[in-house]
């Protein structure tokens, strides 16, 4: 068993990514710590950004038919410009990962929230520990492999009387 400092679990059922300390034997790899568990409890959506943030504008700022005023909200993030926010939001211009930390500060959720911010950390955690590439990509490959069996068992079951394609 080898100790590695960061962050990924594959099971039958499951791809968890923490930032925490794990064990890795084979296939088989366990998490331990608080960071776990407080990241699973996190709500995280796999909504794009804007959609996202749309949806907690307008819960929180939106007046009774969901409208909502962007610029009170962005103009409190650092180092940006409401145009160039503005902009990332309309997909106009390439969403940065300090936009996503700013935004989600003055809304009040964890970057950690957003998908691409997911998968920006997950890419800058791998460029910083060149040592996660490898984790990175078995646990990727598991969850493909698991995911096109359970795709596969799915289309064989449905082949045997049960749903098929839509008709049409």
């Amino acid at each position: 068993m080898v100790a590695l400092p960061v962050f990924i679990s594959v099971s039958e059922n499951s791809l968890t990514v923490c930032n925490n300390t794990i064990l890795h034997s084979g296939t088989t790899v366990v998490l331990r710590g608080a960071i776990r568990m407080a990241i699973e409890r996190s709500p995280k959506t796999q909504r794009p950004f804007a959609d996202a943030f749309a949806e907690i504008m307008r819960e929180k700022y939106g007046d009774n038919l969901g409208n909502f005023d962007l610029r009170p909200v962005l103009s409190q993030v650092d180092g940006y410009s409401y145009e160039a926010l503005r902009l990332m939001l309309r997909g106009e211009r390439t969403l940065k990962m300090g936009a996503i930390e700013g935004i989600a500060k003055v809304v009040g959720v964890s970057p950690h929230y957003f998908v691409e911010y997911r998968r920006m950390w997950s890419a800058a955690m791998a460029e910083t520990h060149p040592e996660l590439a490898d984790i990175i990509y078995e646990a990727a490959l598991r969850f493909v492999e698991l995911e096109e069996r359970a795709n596969s068992t799915r289309g064989a079951s449905d082949s045997k009387g049960g749903r098929r394609g839509h008709s049409g």
